[in-house]
């Protein structure tokens, strides 16, 4: 969203797994899928809240909370995140608010998943198929551009730059 505000070149793509969109923490699946999540809480969000925004930004800016920003020209998107994640209330929120100002979106909600399963188990069938899927993504929107793009592949990590 900066990138927009600046009228900076935009990134080919933006690619999110287990976004953390509204630091705010409104979305009502923090609490209703707190008992699904061993890995993120409301607790564990105030509190990396309160590192990001040590300067005392609001959570309505929406640098801070991506979801109550301007995403009319936001990339081309992939959205990963668990089905028993908190943060699936977020990414959901998100996904919609791409597709109602008719963004390119893909959203994958993966069932039974809890925060951190892309990277936990890389071997796991639903870590492998985002994977894949983030790969194809990545090639796809780099193709796209005018000016080269680089995709660097090391062991199991994919670093691209457009």
């Amino acid at each position: 969203l900066a990138a927009i505000d600046n009228n900076a070149r935009l990134p080919a793509a933006a690619i999110m797994i287990s976004p953390w969109i509204d630091l705010a923490n409104t979305s009502p699946t923090i609490r209703s899928h707190a008992h699904l999540d061993q890995r993120v809480s409301q607790d564990s969000l105030n509190v990396m809240r309160g590192l990001f925004l040590q300067d005392g930004t609001s959570t309505d800016h929406p640098l801070v909370s991506p979801l109550k920003g301007d995403v009319a020209k936001f990339p081309p998107c992939q959205i990963y995140c668990g089905g028993s994640e908190v943060l699936i209330g977020d990414a959901t929120a998100f996904a919609t608010k791409l597709a109602q100002h008719n963004r390119h979106v893909e959203a994958y909600f993966l069932p039974e998943m809890e925060h951190g399963w892309s990277f936990i188990n890389p071997e796991f069938p639903l870590s492998k198929f985002t994977t894949a899927k983030v790969v194809a993504f990545i090639k796809e929107h780099a193709r796209k551009r005018t000016s080269a793009g680089i995709v660097i592949r090391h062991k199991r990590t994919i670093y691209a730059q457009f």
